[in-house]
């Protein structure tokens, strides 16, 4: 199965594939959380959470993986790797706010594909009430998370070098889009040592 986007970095390669693809994968059961675990040998696939940190040396021959349908895929790269699953809830709950992210120093972050602008209701701003990325147009009420997620990450990691594969989920129909058709699909987020 052919990959949608690859990126490579020094310590291995971010890619994303429309289904699972054939590696032996470490993931955990995400359900919109803050909660990240620290991968060592054991699964974590019945494990709630919605991020991983792990050292490169446990990625021998696995491969770490995050799935999104519209939320955002981020990849850390320092000394350790670290993948996280950011949807609204988790941006609102203080996810990238981690002690196990902040206690890292980052060289790279990431932002992969997801939905940039979404239509949301009034009472939505209650969950950031002093972000600027909200707009209206024609009397509908838009919230950009990738803009959040920036604003988050360049505060909690000004140090690090941060980047956005700039891919829209919803308006690319290569993605799969929640959003957009309410699919089952998601996207698989995978990080693998080279």
């Amino acid at each position: 199965m052919n990959s949608l986007l690859t990126k490579k970095y020094s310590q291995g390669r971010f890619e994303v594939f429309p289904e699972r693809p054939e590696l032996d994968i470490i993931h955990v059961k995400q359900e919109h959380t803050s909660i990240i675990k620290e991968y060592t040998s054991e699964s974590l696939e019945d494990i709630v959470a919605d991020g991983i940190i792990t050292t490169f040396e446990c990625l021998s021959n696995k491969a770490l993986a995050i799935k999104t349908a519209d939320c955002l895929p981020i990849l850390f790269l320092g000394d350790k790797v670290a993948l996280v699953h950011a949807g609204w809830k988790g941006l609102a709950n203080g996810i990238l706010d981690h002690k196990l992210l902040t206690q890292e120093s980052w060289s790279h972050i990431l932002i992969g594909p997801s939905i940039h602008h979404y239509e949301v209701q009034p009472d939505f701003k209650d969950n950031f009430p002093n972000s600027p990325h909200f707009s209206q147009r024609n009397k509908a009420l838009f919230f950009n998370l990738q803009a959040e997620a920036l604003d988050q990450l360049k505060e909690l990691f000004p140090q690090s070098k941060i980047e956005d594969t700039r891919v829209c989920t919803w308006k690319n129909s290569r993605y799969n889009s929640y959003r957009r058709d309410k699919t089952k699909q998601r996207n698989w987020n995978i990080f693998i040592k080279d």
